[in-house]
């Protein structure tokens, strides 16, 4: 029979144990995890650096009354633009004036369209290049 004395003991030693298979399991898939969304944050920062410059400067050229004046073709995109715009907070390496014309609002609404289009595609080939065979091959063995 037990005594109170033996549960003390127990509750004492319980600390000095290993966790749980089930524990070290999950600890080792989120450890995995957390490498494999770091690596994607840092692959993305990198990617992103050109669409972050081609927004700043767009936002330098045009008039904030513009940008939701019927320059896109909802004020959602523009308000849309406005919050990447503050997330992102980019740093032009040189003023940028007004523009003076539609040919050069047109030429920098390309130039930041296109830089966003670009980090799609090769946002999406990396993430079709990664290797997510570890951490597949844990989650199915997870619970055997």
């Amino acid at each position: 029979m037990s005594t109170d004395g033996d549960y003390q003991l127990y509750g004492k030693n319980l600390p000095l144990t290993d966790a749980p298979a089930f524990v070290r399991r999950a600890q080792d898939l989120e450890t995995v995890w957390k490498a494999l969304l770091e690596q994607c944050r840092q692959e993305r920062e990198v990617l992103l650096e050109m669409p972050r410059l081609r927004l700043g400067i767009l936002l330098a050229v045009v008039p904030e009354a513009d940008l939701f004046d019927g320059l896109w073709t909802s004020s959602d995109q523009a308000r849309y633009l406005r919050q990447l715009h503050t997330a992102w907070r980019p740093v032009l390496r040189r003023p940028h004036p007004p523009f003076q014309s539609a040919a050069e609002l047109e030429e920098v609404i390309d130039k930041m369209v296109g830089s966003f289009r670009r980090f799609n595609q090769r946002w999406l080939k990396t993430l079709q290049n990664m290797d997510f065979r570890r951490i597949n091959a844990m989650c199915e063995a997870y619970n055997r």
